[in-house]
């Protein structure tokens, strides 16, 4: 094999290693409890698992009710921006005048392009204003993904336009057309929107932070952050580190699983967008 070839490899599972560190450390701190025993000692000693950490945020905190409240929000805004991502990019693709085509794209690269902390305060206030903060708000934003409604437009105009066309002359309506004969052979679009907005709404803080105040109403992100905040203010008080990376591991174990459950087809779906 030649030289540099194996240091490739090797580059590669070396920062596949380093990004493994802090999850592996994580998960197992987590199940570590230290009784007045420092981070130092504990890493030149064995490890003694327990659920103790993890039995104190079940028992201390609403965490089946913020896990309940993240799915939820989680599932909303991903069938919400699947439902945009499909309507807005079916109009795309078969949009006739090339200038407005053009415009509107440029429109959501910009809105891509344009970091969330740049537009929250004037989006704070429209939604005081209008009466729409709160879990209204959490929702709008979780289904704005401009940038899925790029990936739609690019796989719905890799669709065979004879079978548009033949429902078309057959007298269907363009959003019949859309339901009726493109929707049903974008289902890897509709599920890769769908896992992305949801796992990404999972792990959502910034804006439902700024958004939930009552304590039921937090999802389970902003609830667990705002738990590690109080750790993070205090780091010479080790006692609580186990307590604090246990609620990091319950904190992204909802986008694991929807991630596991739609892998295949938000593969599927972002390999379809890019090859139309």
């Amino acid at each position: 094999m030649r030289p540099d070839r194996i240091a490739r490899r090797w580059s590669i599972m070396a920062l596949m290693l380093m990004g493994w560190i802090p999850l592996v450390f994580l998960i197992s701190v987590s199940f570590q409890t230290f009784h007045g025993a420092t981070l130092k000692v504990y890493m030149l000693t064995s490890w003694h698992p327990t659920f103790a950490n993890y039995r104190a945020l079940l028992t201390g905190l609403p965490v089946v009710r913020w896990l309940f409240n993240t799915f939820a929000v989680s599932t909303i805004c991903g069938l919400g921006a699947m439902t945009i991502a499909l309507v807005g990019g079916f109009a795309l693709a078969t949009m006739r005048v090339s200038w407005l085509r053009m415009a509107v794209i440029g429109l959501l690269i910009f809105a891509s392009a344009v970091p969330v902390v740049a537009v929250v305060v004037p989006a704070y206030v429209l939604t005081h204003y209008t009466g729409l903060s709160g879990i209204p708000a959490v929702l709008l934003r979780g289904m704005a993904t401009p940038e899925a409604m790029l990936i739609a437009d690019r796989y719905i105009r890799g669709l065979p336009r004879d079978l548009l066309d033949a429902a078309r002359i057959d007298g269907v309506s363009e959003l019949g057309v859309m339901f009726r004969v493109a929707a049903p052979l974008s289902t890897s679009l509709m599920a890769y929107t769908v896992v992305g907005a949801a796992a990404g709404n999972c792990v959502d803080v910034y804006w439902p932070a700024l958004q939930l105040r009552a304590r039921n109403t937090l999802t389970l992100a902003v609830g667990l952050t705002n738990l590690v905040r109080g750790y993070v203010g205090s780091l010479g008080n080790e006692s609580f580190l186990g307590t604090g990376m246990a609620a990091g591991v319950i904190m992204f174990l909802p986008a694991v699983v929807i991630f596991i459950i739609g892998a295949r087809y938000f593969i599927d779906g972002f390999e379809g967008g890019l090859k139309g």
